[in-house]
This record gives structure tokens, C-alpha cells and sequence, in this order.
């Protein structure tokens, strides 16, 4: 009779294996977003900027219920009253719940990034339109990431070795 021993230990090591590597490509999708972050702030096209409100309303979170980036935002009033700050306020919350809440559905290394004020898509999609920052635009977003890919996949791949 055969008698198999160390299999406990082997599956162990395995299962640590398993979780380095999950937590270090989760940490490549972290440097990844601070990548394209400061791509968006400091590459063509920049993030269009008038009262700040777009640029603050950014977020980023991971499946482990983590907020990265967005946890409290400074938006500033606009003419005079305080409801178009609260409304910025209330639904960067509830988009910030939102994408936690979609990324705890994954079993595996994930990261959601956008912004949360409710006119970010029309400022990301109007081209023809001059802005009041220098050498921003329309689709700044998309650029960022187009603009990086490689660098972001070269993050990502350098992060996730054991």
C-alpha cells in the first residue's frame, strides 16, 4: 500500500500562490487607473476644466471594496447656491456605491474607474467645442487609455510576477 503525504502542504502553497497573485495584479489595475489618471491631467487631451467639478467627480475602486480614488471629492458651488454641490455630492456617492458594488461581483482582480458627475459623457463627447483649459478636449477619457495601452499592460504584467 501507497501512502501520499505533503498534499495538505502542496495545496497550501498553492492556494498562497494563488492569492499573491491575485493581490499583485490588483495592484498592477491600481497603477494602471493612476496611470491614466495623471495621463488625463497631463497629456493632450487634458480633462476640460471650468469650475473643477468634472475633474473632482473622478473615482476608482477594486473588488475588494476598496475606494482607490474619488473618496471625497471637493466640488465647489455654482452660481451662488449650494444645490448643483449637493447634487454632485449625493450621486458621487451613489455612483461610487454603485461601481463597489459591481465590482464585489467578481471573484478576481478588478478595477472600475469613470467620474460621476452627470454631464461627464457630454463633456467627454463634444468635439468641435474649445475649452477653457489649455490643450484639453473631447475624449479624454478614451485617449488616456489609448495613449498608455502599453504602458498599462507593461504595469500590469510587471506587477502580477511572482
Amino acid at each position: 500500500m501507497y501512502r501520499l503525504s505533503g498534499l495538505d502542504r502542496v495545496v497550501n502553497n498553492l492556494n498562497k500562490a494563488i492569492n499573491e497573485i491575485e493581490n499583485k495584479t490588483l495592484q498592477g489595475l491600481i497603477k494602471a487607473s493612476i496611470i491614466i489618471r495623471r495621463s488625463m491631467d497631463k497629456q493632450f487631451p487634458k480633462i476640460p476644466v471650468d469650475t473643477g467639478n468634472l475633474r473632482s467627480s473622478y473615482y476608482c475602486v477594486s473588488y475588494k471594496s476598496e475606494v482607490v480614488q474619488g473618496r471625497a471629492p471637493r466640488f465647489k458651488r455654482v452660481n451662488l447656491t449650494t444645490d448643483n454641490k449637493i447634487r454632485l455630492e449625493k450621486e458621487h456617492a451613489q455612483a461610487v456605491a454603485n461601481a463597489l458594488a459591481d465590482a464585489k461581483r467578481y471573484k478576481y482582480p478588478v478595477v472600475i474607474l469613470g467620474f460621476s458627475a452627470w454631464y461627464a459623457w457630454i463633456v467627454h463627447e463634444r468635439v468641435g467645442v474649445t475649452f477653457h483649459r489649455p490643450q484639453s478636449g473631447p475624449k479624454f477619457f478614451q485617449m488616456a487609455i489609448k495613449n498608455n495601452q502599453q504602458k498599462i499592460l507593461e504595469t500590469i504584467k510587471k506587477e502580477a510576477k511572482i
